[in-house]
């Protein structure tokens, strides 16, 4: 906030929607607010929150200080803050589920208006304001529109076929298989059974949740992976108008060198 200040450029400041209604309704006005299509990714969700005054940060999959360790059961936590609030999200090898862990945490800063720290229990959680958060999420990701669209008679007795059946809506969503079960349990399309059943086969049998190490192939990109686009194109911006040395940049840009801030400043201008 600092450097848009003296850049002399207005931020767009964060002005939640008002919530009134069901969770239904309320994720209809949140879906409206955010302008949100219904292809999407963990990239395109993130767009979208940052346009309206969010900052997303997403850890890396390196040791060192923006990495949360693979011991460490927090998947995320939001801070609150009038004008420029902050999402935090745990990287994982699946970015559906760190969809999930966003709007979980969104969900936190527009109905309950404070700051959270979450893990795997919490985003699983049927209780209290944890609870709250899940299903209006749930529903953010998945409304009944996108319900509908599901083949329910195709759905197999085998749990471990319920990913392939669910595959292509996943894929187009940007969401987990769970997620798409939870809310269809919800809505009474499937039993609960059903769902317990997946969940159950999944712990035993579904891919790891680590985090991803990657590649650090082009390190000079991973700041935006961290920070994304809105907090990196600042720090370029400052570069250019001389209100942030080079040095200093490197600092806000994970420790970068200052070669790769300036292949981060071409890359970033060239998109």
């Amino acid at each position: 906030l600092d450097l848009l200040d003296e850049l002399g450029v207005k931020t767009t400041m964060f002005v939640p929607p008002v919530l009134t209604g069901s969770p239904r309704d309320k994720a209809a006005a949140i879906r409206e607010w955010l302008n949100l299509r219904e292809t999407n990714n963990f990239e395109s969700y993130r767009r979208t929150i940052e346009a309206q005054g969010i900052l997303v940060f997403r850890s890396n999959g390196y040791k060192g200080k923006w990495q949360m360790p693979k011991n460490n059961p927090i998947l995320g936590f939001s801070i609150h803050h009038a004008i420029c609030p902050c999402i935090v999200v745990k990287k994982m090898r699946m970015e559906e589920r760190q969809t999930f862990t966003l709007f979980h945490e969104l969900s936190h800063l527009l109905l309950h208006g404070q700051s959270m720290i979450d893990d795997a229990q919490d985003l699983l959680s049927e209780e209290g304001k944890e609870r709250e958060a899940n299903e209006l999420a749930g529903h953010i990701l998945v409304p009944d529109s996108f319900l509908n669209q599901i083949d329910l008679s195709g759905r197999p007795d085998d749990a471990a076929y319920i990913s392939d059946w669910l595959r292509p809506y996943k894929r187009k969503w940007g969401v987990s298989v769970e997620v798409i079960l939870r809310r269809l349990m919800e809505a009474g399309r499937i039993p609960r059974q059903s769902y317990q059943e997946y969940r159950s086969w999944w712990e035993h049998n579904g891919e790891i949740l680590d985090e991803s190490e990657g590649r650090r192939m082009y390190r000079y990109r991973e700041p935006l992976h961290i920070f994304g686009a809105k907090f990196v194109k600042t720090i370029i911006d400052a570069v250019h108008a001389e209100n942030l040395t080079l040095s200093k940049a490197s600092d806000y840009l994970d420790g970068i060198k200052i070669k790769d801030v300036h292949e981060l400043e071409r890359y970033v201008t060239s998109h």
